[in-house]
């Protein structure tokens, strides 16, 4: 598996992600995400985790965040970030969990 810490930090990745054509946002909505320019909604099954940089935060909270580029079906491209600390939604990994990842396309 190759690394994917490619970024420095969360800023950069997505500013990088966004010049490589993940433009469209996507937001955790019931049993899927929801990509917001488009108003449409995509279950796990409809998605594909195209490649992902964790990021640690060195506060006592130990904040830790996920940016993950994501491909839909119908071709859309856009970025999911899920933050996390102490206390992770568990509802949130599960779903993502499901999201197959797509290992050809990370060094596109």
């Amino acid at each position: 598996m190759p690394s994917l810490n490619f970024y420095n930090t969360t800023k950069q990745a997505t500013e990088e992600l966004r010049k490589r054509g993940f433009t469209e946002l996507f937001v955790p909505t019931t049993g899927g995400l929801r990509a917001v320019d488009q108003g449409k909604n995509y279950p796990p099954k409809k998605l594909l985790i195209i490649e992902y940089h964790r990021f640690e935060r060195s506060t006592v909270d130990g904040e830790t965040s996920v940016i993950f580029a994501i491909k839909t079906v119908d071709g859309h491209r856009g970025i999911f970030t899920f933050q996390y600390g102490g206390r992770a939604d568990m509802q949130m990994i599960e779903m993502m969990n499901k999201i197959p990842v797509q290992w050809s396309e990370i060094q596109d």
